[in-house]
């Protein structure tokens, strides 16, 4: 698992609800996200010499980010990864999250959409 080591500060930050596989209910995580990838945490981590590792990690290469009507839970606006390749090795090939309002959820697929698009294209250079 990767581990953010940049000092440079994150493009965007805050809560989100992570939905867990196999399951209908969503876990509050604290998302980082930095040039080329997506961070999370249990809680929000601190400056401290003992700061938090991440839960996980979510690359930001070969994938696109979408919004989506989730029906199962109607008080969150929801949005997902996709992985554009499936792997043998890939537990999934989605990561489906979501915001406690429109608002959010746009500013949130909008910035993740830009940095896909900054990744893939230094990856193609």
């Amino acid at each position: 698992m990767s581990y953010i080591s940049s000092s440079a500060p994150p493009l965007k930050s805050g809560f989100l609800y992570k939905k867990v596989p196999l399951r209908r209910n969503l876990q509050k995580r604290w998302f980082v996200l930095h040039t080329d990838a997506l961070y999370y945490y249990k809680e929000q981590p601190t400056r401290s010499k003992n700061a938090s590792r991440p839960l996980g990690t979510i690359e930001l290469r070969d994938v696109f980010v979408q919004p989506f009507e989730d029906s199962q839970n109607k008080r969150h606006f929801s949005f997902e990864i996709i992985s554009k390749h499936a792997s043998a090795f890939q537990s999934t090939t989605s990561v489906q999250l979501a915001t406690d309002n429109q608002d959010d959820r746009q500013r949130w697929v909008s910035i993740l959409q830009t940095t896909v698009e900054k990744v893939t294209k230094s990856a193609a250079a």
